[in-house]
């Protein structure tokens, strides 16, 4: 349908004569623009921390007079100074709320996009710069968790083990009897199952992941992801579905 006027006349048909008319207006349809886009954040803030949600909001300054679709579509995209190699180091939700990833070095800018249907099967969009940071030790895993500091035992196979959690949110894995000292992960997520760990350098082991859970104020659990090891083929392992450490 084009704007524009019509008339629908209605006649007997055994005496056209003796008809009635009607005119119909079809109005344009008034569409977004660029300059009526308005993004704001909650608290008008700019930067968050690693881990933290930022809720973002589109509106359209002369909403009342748009008579097209008004449905907002979110995107985001790293900035030219992220430097991570992981993918985004952010995602948005389709109602605008801002997620961020807490693996190391996911932090920079982030470009937020709201964008609505324009004039002629067009797209016009407005963005707005996020800074994302990385957070104090402290906000990374506190005390309270009781995880921090070193706890070692045995796997199923007698072989030593020990991790120790800082605050800044590394695991640092020692296999004593395999002579492998050192491995650093990175923590990632917690959830009712334990607090979960990424392997930081891949190059050598490939991606892996550990989870520790608090068993007790003295004793955790530890467990590769998934059943994963150290390895393919098992050369570095940690046999049992996973082991108790203690302080």
């Amino acid at each position: 349908v084009k704007a524009g006027t019509a008339s629908v006349v209605v006649s007997l048909k055994k005496d056209a004569s003796i008809n009635y008319s009607i005119e119909f207006t079809v109005a344009s349809l008034i569409y977004p623009t660029e300059d009526n886009i308005v993004i704001t954040t909650a608290d008008n803030k700019t930067e968050i921390t690693q881990g933290e949600k930022l809720k973002l909001t589109a509106t359209l300054t002369n909403d009342s007079e748009i008579t097209s679709d008004k449905t907002v579509t979110w995107s985001v995209e790293n900035g030219a100074d992220v430097t991570y190699t992981g993918g985004k180091i952010a995602s948005i939700s389709k109602t605008g709320e801002l997620s961020t990833i807490t693996k190391e070095g996911a932090v920079g800018t982030v470009i937020v996009t709201a964008s609505f249907k324009g004039a002629n099967n067009t797209t016009v969009s407005k963005s707005i710069t996020i800074t994302i940071v990385a957070p104090s030790g402290s906000e990374v895993i506190s005390a309270a968790s009781g995880l921090l500091g070193t706890w070692t035992g045995y796997d199923d196979n007698t072989c030593a083990v020990s991790i120790t959690i800082t605050n800044d949110g590394k695991l640092v894995l020692d296999l004593n009897d395999s002579n492998v000292y050192g491995i650093e992960f990175q923590y990632t997520s917690d959830d009712a199952r334990g607090y979960y760990f990424d392997i930081i350098d891949e190059s050598e082991y490939g991606h892996v992941s550990v989870c520790v859970y608090l068993q007790s104020s003295d004793t955790v659990q530890f467990s590769f992801v998934d059943g994963g090891s150290l390895h393919d083929f098992s050369i570095i392992a940690i046999y049992g579905d996973y082991i108790e450490l203690t302080k």
